[in-house]
C-alpha cells in the first residue's frame, strides 16, 4: 500500500487544501476525501493527523491477499497516513 499526500497551508499554518490518495487500498487508486477533509482548517499537529489517519483506516476498502489481511491493510493505511501527512506538512511549511 502507498499514499500520496498533498497539503496547502495558509500563512498561519492552517491547512486550506488537502488530498490523500492510496494505491493498493481498493481495486483502483482510492481518493480518501473524508480523511483529507479532517485536515482542512486545522493546524497540522498530532490531533489533526490522528483524525485523518483514523478516517483513512475506516474509508479504505482493501481486499486482503496472500501478503496481508484486509484488517492489516486498514491498519497500514492509518500508519502511512500519519507519516505522509507529517512529511507533507514539513514540506508545505518549508
Amino acid at each position: 500500500m502507498g499514499v500520496a499526500a498533498t497539503l496547502t497551508l495558509d500563512p498561519e499554518g492552517r491547512c486550506v487544501a488537502a488530498r490523500l490518495v492510496y494505491c493498493n487500498a481498493d481495486d483502483r487508486p482510492f481518493d480518501a476525501k473524508q480523511a483529507a477533509a479532517a485536515l482542512i482548517g486545522e493546524r497540522i499537529a498530532a490531533p489533526a493527523i490522528e483524525a485523518a489517519a483514523e478516517a483513512a483506516a475506516r474509508a479504505v476498502r482493501p481486499t486482503g491477499g496472500i501478503h496481508a489481511s484486509a484488517a492489516f491493510q486498514r491498519h497500514l493505511a492509518g500508519v502511512l497516513t500519519r507519516r505522509a501527512v507529517a512529511r507533507a506538512s514539513e514540506r508545505a511549511a518549508g
